[in-house]
């Protein structure tokens, strides 16, 4: 059976991207899949730690997708790992704005700040979302820059950002969607990460196998500069009756004439080569082809 006729299959509706052709993009879901427990971690000992809170990531995937939604505003986070853009809807900020400052608890109502949703972002909300943002994206660039999906987020630096408010991103960016519940929620919310081409480089980079991580990081070597062979220079051969050979004794001298020494790539004669003496040491010099 072909798989990309299961319906539901994310890799199936991937829109094929002549840019990313040879390049590891079908490992993404794996990378998205990998990243929805870091984040859920990141909600876990964090928000919902500090203000008692209850929000769960529920789903994360990544692809060539748009946005929509009541967003507060988009914001960016640039650091060493490239630009990172973060949104989330409304309904999602107000719920942590009101776990945050006490208007909310475990068994209360919904947030009174949830009244005015539908009226004009306040400040509070903006910094709040920004804050937020801060946090996970910090997760979404360590998880980038640990390379390989079994590597702890805590062997990984924390990454530092710059911090600015950012325009919507350009239609069909690579974009991380995740979905966010809570029980005072109702409805589950989305949350985006938009990631620059420099993040989608080391991401790809990260998830290649060995071997072409090895041999992208030797493209810029010259061809004849990466290709190894084995000389091995013969100095002399000569014949000897078998009668002479057992009549050998320790300290017995052969009498020997070093002129001209083949150099061999395995076993095919490919120079020859006078022999000469530097500071002790035996050297091969004045290559000539052979015919």
């Amino acid at each position: 059976m072909n798989s990309n006729s299961r319906s539901g299959d994310r890799v199936a509706s991937r829109v094929l991207d002549a840019s990313a052709l040879g390049r590891p993009v079908h490992r993404l879901d794996a990378f998205a899949d990998r990243l929805a427990k870091d984040l859920a971690e990141a909600f876990r000992g964090g928000v919902n730690r500090r203000y008692r809170a209850a929000f769960d990531l529920r789903s994360v995937s990544i692809d060539r997708t748009g946005q929509a939604g009541d967003l507060i505003r988009w914001t960016a986070y640039s650091g060493e790992t490239g630009r990172i853009l973060f949104a989330a809807e409304r309904p999602l900020v107000l719920t942590l704005l009101g776990y945050r400052f006490g208007l909310i608890g475990r068994s209360g109502a919904a947030a009174p700040a949830q009244a005015d949703g539908n009226g004009r972002a306040t400040a509070t909300e903006e910094r709040v979302a920004v804050a937020l943002g801060e946090e996970l994206a910090a997760v979404v660039a360590a998880r980038i820059e640990a390379g390989d999906l079994d590597r702890p987020l805590d062997a990984v630096a924390t990454p530092a950002f710059s911090i600015a408010p950012a325009p919507p991103p350009a239609a069909g960016a690579w974009t991380l969607s995740c979905t966010v519940a809570d029980p005072l929620l109702g409805e589950d919310c989305r949350m985006w990460f938009v990631l620059d081409d420099a993040c989608m480089d080391r991401l790809l980079r990260g998830l290649a196998p060995p071997r072409e991580k090895k041999d992208a990081a030797g493209a810029d070597t010259p061809f004849a500069h990466r290709l190894q062979m084995t000389l091995t220079g013969r100095l002399l051969s000569r014949d000897i009756q078998l009668g002479e050979l057992f009549d050998l004794r320790v300290g017995d001298v052969i009498p020997v004439f070093v002129g001209e020494a083949d150099v061999l790539v395995d076993d095919s004669r490919l120079f020859t080569a006078a022999v000469a003496e530097h500071r002790g040491k035996l050297c091969l010099t004045s290559f000539n082809d052979m015919d």
